[in-house]
């Protein structure tokens, strides 16, 4: 094929090139290379049509093409200016700095004065320190200003995977795993053997609570560099997590609570910036303590997994019961209409809010089993001779020593009379039991009383009446 031929096809490239078509240009640009293979714009005319693929489809093959078809086009004519510019470009897209650096060094060698070539090496030289700052940043756990660094990298370098793999880990760092997630997809999509981004996938996965996945992807990242350090401590920290945990529910099962809680604590600290670790691990040594009467810390775990998730009932409930051991029942009773808010048909936690409003009431009426210093499960006799003798104690003849005193007894005295009124009747003493206070009885049993006269005792009754 003739030289006319060869520059035929270079301009039918060109056609397609402006057109926006690019990959119709390189097949022109490769026909004329083959007719005239000794010509470097035909290479230089084909690395810019890969050049534009990779910076509109973050492609690394696409840049790596143009840098291989940039080196040739050099080979043959060293002053040729684009084969450098265009060269460095894609190898800053790939993040070849050392390549890039020591093209710009030939560039400049053979073009000393060319002010596109040194605008290169400026730009070169600002997207190492921002990659260094960018690092630096990441390092000292200030995630935010590294987001932006990296951001900025990205918005600057194209295709290159490492400003979206920083992004990725500071996304990770701010808690936000489900961006961390799709900025390492696209790097996965675009290569398929990037180590890294595996890695940084599979921490993300982990944070997200997909663990089989996390160990998945974090193994495919070492099949891809073993030697990848930070990958090999996130494997060992999960399957060191997964131990601990074993270890905690184990001994949850055999009831050796404090035997379990340790357990728990480990799994936490081996990695406290997974949230939704820390807040199931909370939930699961809050429940430790909780068997082990330990309340106060029952509280502090749930409340902990309260604040990381206050979406899950588990908590709400394992701290109200806690609540309740403190004799706290207006915190428990606020701890279960929390968790009906989130669940409203959940039987259990119905059952459990009707109990613990029964406690409350309890615990705002006067104790009559406490007054006369009796169980809740003693008879009727048992009440009467109490009574007795908790009359002769408190009768406001034998408390005359001061006008204070005196008033004293006497409250004492009255409630005794009504404790034993309402727990020697057995259906005053069941809806005492139920949690109503004389009050409450008083208006129920005439209620009661006005249904029997209106219907002729059909409705009402003793078997009439409750308190929720």
């Amino acid at each position: 094929m003739s030289e006319d031929s060869a520059a035929a096809l270079k301009e039918q490239g060109n056609s397609e090139f402006k057109a926006g078509n690019y990959q119709s240009a390189i097949a022109f640009y490769s026909r004329a290379i083959q007719a005239a293979p000794d010509v470097a714009t035909y290479y230089g005319n084909r690395s810019a049509a890969w050049l534009m693929i990779g910076q509109t489809s973050s492609q690394p093959k696409a840049f790596e093409a143009c840098a291989k078809d940039c080196q040739s086009a050099i080979a043959i004519d060293p002053t040729f200016m684009k084969g450098y510019a265009r060269g460095v470009k894609s190898m800053v897209n790939t993040g070849q700095f050392a390549e890039a650096e020591e093209l710009l060094a030939k560039g400049l060698s053979a073009l000393p004065d060319n002010e596109e070539l040194q605008a290169e090496k400026s730009s070169l030289e600002e997207v190492k320190l921002k990659v260094q700052e960018g690092e630096a940043l990441l390092d000292k756990g200030e995630f935010s200003p590294a987001q932006r660094v990296f951001q900025e990298v990205e918005g600057r370098t194209g295709a290159w995977a490492k400003p979206k793999l920083g992004q990725a880990r500071a996304e990770l760092g701010l808690g936000r795993a489900p961006i961390a997630l799709r900025l390492t997809l696209q790097v996965i999509n675009a290569d398929s053997n990037n180590a890294e981004a595996y890695w940084i996938r599979g921490e993300a996965l982990n944070r997200t609570d997909n663990v089989d996945q996390a160990k998945k992807h974090l193994q495919q990242a070492l099949r891809l560099n073993p030697d990848l350090k930070q990958c090999q401590a996130a494997f060992k920290r999960i399957r060191a997590i997964e131990r601990h945990v074993e270890a905690g529910k184990e001994a949850v099962a055999k009831r050796e609570f404090e035997e379990a809680v340790p357990c728990f604590t480990a799994a936490m600290e081996a990695d406290p910036d997974n949230a939704i670790l820390v807040g199931k691990m909370a939930i699961e040594r809050g429940n430790a303590y909780l068997r082990m009467k330990d309340f106060e810390n029952a509280i502090a775990d749930c409340t902990t997994a309260i604040q990381l998730d206050n979406t899950n009932t588990a908590p709400y409930i394992t701290r109200s019961t806690a609540h309740q051991g403190l004799q706290k029942f207006e915190e428990a009773v606020n701890d279960l209409q929390q968790a009906q808010e989130i669940d409203s048909e959940n039987p259990v936690i119905q059952d459990r809010l009707k109990r613990a409003q029964v406690e409350l009431r309890k615990s705002k009426r006067v104790n009559y089993y406490a007054l006369l210093e009796v169980s809740e499960l003693a008879t009727e006799k048992d009440i009467t001779k109490a009574y007795r003798k908790m009359a002769l104690q408190w009768h406001p003849d034998k408390h005359q020593e001061s006008e204070e005193a005196k008033a004293k007894a006497e409250k004492i005295f009255i409630q005794m009379g009504e404790a034993q009124e309402i727990l020697t009747d057995p259906r005053k003493r069941a809806m005492y039991d139920e949690g109503a206070d004389k009050d409450m009885i008083e208006k129920q049993l005439q209620m009661e009383k006005a249904q029997q006269e209106m219907y002729g005792g059909c409705c009402g009754g003793r078997g009439g009446g409750h308190f929720h």
